[in-house]
C-alpha cells in the first residue's frame, strides 16, 4: 500500500513537472502522456527511497527527491523497474536517444561522493512564495559534507539556483532545442547560506522559543529549561521540536552548530544592549 508521503510527493511532482521540457523529452507523448508521466514519477520515488531521501515540506506544498551517489548500486528489482519504464513510459525506439542525452549529463558529474538533486517541486499555485527556497535551504543544511549536483532546463530556475549559491558547470543544448544547465552547490558559499538561513529562521521564533534556544546554547536539558521557564517538560520539548523544524535540523547538536556559526547569541545580546 502506498504511503501518504508517496502519494503527496507524486501529486506535487505531477503538477509541477507536467509542462517541464526535460520531463516531456523523456516521456513518450500521445494521449497516454499523463499516465506515462505518472509512471516516471512513481519510478523516481521508488529510486529515491532506495538510494537517497524523499523530502516533503511540513506544509506539504513542496517536495524533493535527492539521490546519494554513494548508496547507488546494482539491484535486480531496480533493473526490472527500468525495463518496465522503457516499455511503458519512454518507448523502446527512443531508448538510444535518451541514453545519449543522459550520458551528456552524467559525464559532467562524479560517480561518487556527491548528491544529485533529481527533483525539487512546488505546487504551481504556491510558486514564487519562497516554498522552494525554504526546502532547498533544508537540503543544503542536511548535505553539507558533499556537493549537490542538479540539472534544469527552466530559465526561471537558472536565476533561482544561482541566487541560492549554486555554480553553473556546463550548458547542454540537445534535440527539441532544449537548453539544459548543470549546477553544483558551492561549498565556499554554504557557510554563508547557513548564516543567512539562521537569520531567516530565528526571525520566526516566538519569544518563548527564543528563550528555549538560548538555554539550549547554554547546554541545559529540557527538564532544566522547563524549570527555568516555569513550564511543563513536555511543553519545553515541544518548543525544542518547533525550533528544530524552523532551523531545518534534527537535534540539539545540529542546532547549536548552526547558531554558533552565525554567532546568533552574540547578536541577540548586542540587540538587547542597543535597545
Amino acid at each position: 500500500m502506498k504511503t501518504h508521503l508517496q502519494n503527496r510527493v507524486k501529486a506535487i511532482l505531477l503538477l509541477a513537472f507536467k509542462e517541464n521540457n526535460t520531463v516531456n523529452f523523456l516521456v513518450k507523448q500521445g494521449h497516454k502522456k499523463l499516465k506515462r508521466l505518472e509512471n516516471l514519477i512513481e519510478y523516481s520515488i521508488h529510486y529515491g527511497e532506495r538510494f537517497g531521501k524523499i523530502y516533503l515540506a511540513e506544509d506539504e506544498l513542496s517536495c524533493a527527491i535527492l539521490i546519494d551517489k554513494d548508496k547507488v548500486k546494482f539491484s535486480f528489482s531496480i533493473l526490472l523497474l527500468k525495463l518496465k519504464l522503457i516499455f511503458k513510459t519512454i518507448g523502446v525506439t527512443r531508448v538510444y536517444k535518451i541514453i545519449k542525452h543522459q550520458n551528456k549529463i552524467t559525464c559532467t558529474q562524479p560517480k561518487a561522493n556527491n548528491y544529485h538533486l533529481w527533483y525539487l517541486g512546488v505546487l504551481p499555485t504556491q510558486q514564487g512564495k519562497g516554498k522552494g527556497s525554504a526546502l532547498l535551504n533544508k537540503i543544503l543544511l542536511d548535505c553539507k559534507e558533499k556537493p549537490i549536483y542538479l540539472e534544469t532546463s527552466i530559465p526561471d530556475n537558472f536565476k533561482f539556483y544561482e541566487s541560492q549559491g549554486f555554480e553553473e558547470l556546463k550548458t547542454i543544448v540537445f534535440e527539441e532545442d532544449i537548453t539544459l544547465k548543470i549546477y553544483r552547490s558551492s561549498r565556499a558559499k554554504l557557510s554563508l547560506k547557513t548564516k543567512n538561513t539562521t537569520e531567516n529562521f530565528t526571525a520566526h521564533l516566538t519569544p518563548t522559543e527564543i528563550n528555549v534556544a538560548k538555554s539550549i546554547l547554554e547546554g541545559k536539558t529540557f527538564k532544566e529549561i522547563a524549570y527555568d521557564l516555569n513550564i511543563e517538560c513536555t511543553t519545553a520539548t515541544k518548543h525544542g521540536s518547533n525550533i528544530y523544524k524552523k532551523a531545518g535540523c534534527k537535534s540539539k547538536k545540529e542546532l547549536i552548530n548552526i547558531l554558533h556559526q552565525a554567532q546568533w547569541l552574540q547578536r541577540e545580546q548586542q540587540e538587547y544592549v542597543d535597545a
